[in-house]
């Protein structure tokens, strides 16, 4: 297991300041998380609520929009990397993996699969914590944004805050993944943006070329908001360049 590799050491001061009150989802797949572990993130002011099983924690995500998932793995296999998908169908923010193993393919795997940072093996918690800043200082931007604000595009309302969406006065109910991605492109509505600019904005890493994962919440995005997939005016395919929110609304 993975918490009996995990190495509990004195605080290290960090080499930048953690943003204010960081929510933090720490799943365990099949057991327990490690109380060490959630002790010492609290203690360095992360809003932490622990999850024993990853199907109890993916029906938490209509209610829940943490800044920040840590999913600690027991390695059993490549097949229970398969968990990983399922965080990212319903949860596009920083996803780090903790895992008992350091095997080069799983680590290859899990990032593969939408991890957005893989740690194998015995790892001091003041280093964990520092890869956990580093990736919160990088999504912050876009976090801290969409914590204050609306987005208002013709008939389009999208209520950060209340994470609410409204069309044409119709409420539209969006899972986790489907609101941080279209929250995203409302935040570049006119602008053509690639899979690479969103793959490095929700998932804080490169595009690998073969994941088509935004391909499907583009499909669902358009039939949740009425936009016809054969003809889109709202959420516009531009082909081999990318994706385009019309600034207009619907």
């Amino acid at each position: 297991m993975y918490h009996s590799l995990l190495t509990a050491t004195t605080h290290v001061p960090l080499s930048a300041p953690l943003p204010a009150q960081s929510s933090l989802l720490f799943i365990g797949a099949w057991k327990d998380p490690d109380p060490a572990l959630t002790t010492y993130l609290r203690d360095l002011d992360y809003q932490v609520e622990d999850v024993a099983n990853w199907r109890d924690a993916l029906l938490l995500f209509p209610h829940r929009s943490p800044d920040m998932v840590l999913l600690d793995l027991a390695l059993t296999g490549v097949g229970s990397l398969a968990v990983i998908v399922s965080v990212r169908e319903v949860y596009q923010g920083p996803l780090v993996v903790l895992a008992d193993s350091n095997d080069e393919t799983c680590h290859i795997l899990a990032l593969e699969f939408g991890a957005s940072d893989f740690l194998g093996g015995p790892v001091s918690h003041p280093l964990l914590a520092a890869r956990l800043t580093a990736l919160l200082r990088h999504a912050g931007p876009l976090h801290g944004a969409r914590q204050r604000a609306t987005i208002a595009l013709g008939d389009l309302t999208i209520d950060a805050g209340r994470r609410e969406i409204t069309i044409r006065e119709r409420t539209v109910e969006l899972t986790t993944a489907e609101f941080d991605l279209l929250w995203y492109l409302a935040c570049h509505a006119g602008s053509v943006v690639n899979r690479n600019d969103i793959t490095l904005a929700l998932r804080n890493r490169e595009y690998n070329g073969a994941d088509r994962s935004i391909d499907m919440y583009i499909s669902r995005l358009r039939q949740k908001l009425g936009d016809d997939p054969l003809a889109p005016r709202l959420l516009k395919t531009v082909r081999g360049s990318g994706y385009l929110l019309n600034s207009h609304g619907p």
